[in-house]
């Protein structure tokens, strides 16, 4: 009965690190969900500095991901849902997300990673809910 048992443990054990070695993997994956990266754009780039990728990771092999731009809070209107907009300190700069203006860009269009903003998930993620059900 103990050889049985043994050869149980040499069949499930394997299969216990194949299973680990995906966790892990997925969480490198899903490393730049919600960083914010420069705005490469000469055009838009004073309005909206920073792009702030929320794509799931899981999606990383599309050609494109969804960004919110993030503009100066002193450029954005004064009347503004804070549910909708959230507003981020980056550097000692207050920045809001403009949730209403969230778009797909190629990610190839992606300026340099800036800033992890994974800290403040509930918030943006709270925002996109709003945007997509209105609670």
């Amino acid at each position: 009965m103990a050889t049985r048992e043994r050869r149980c443990y040499s069949i499930i054990q394997p299969i216990c690190r194949n299973q680990r070695h995906v966790q892990r993997q997925c969480q490198e994956v899903l490393i730049s969900q919600f960083c914010a990266y420069k705005n490469p754009n000469p055009a838009t780039r004073t309005q909206y500095p920073y792009l702030l990728d929320i794509q799931t990771g899981l999606l990383s092999e599309l050609r494109t991901t969804i960004v919110i731009p993030l503009t100066p809070s002193k450029m954005a209107a004064q009347i503004s849902l804070s549910r909708l907009n959230p507003t981020f300190i980056l550097d000692g700069e207050s920045f809001t997300a403009m949730t209403q203006d969230i778009a797909g860009v190629d990610r190839k269009q992606l300026g340099v990673q800036a800033y992890d903003l994974t800290s403040q998930r509930a918030d943006i993620t709270a925002a996109v809910d709003f945007v997509l059900s209105g609670i």
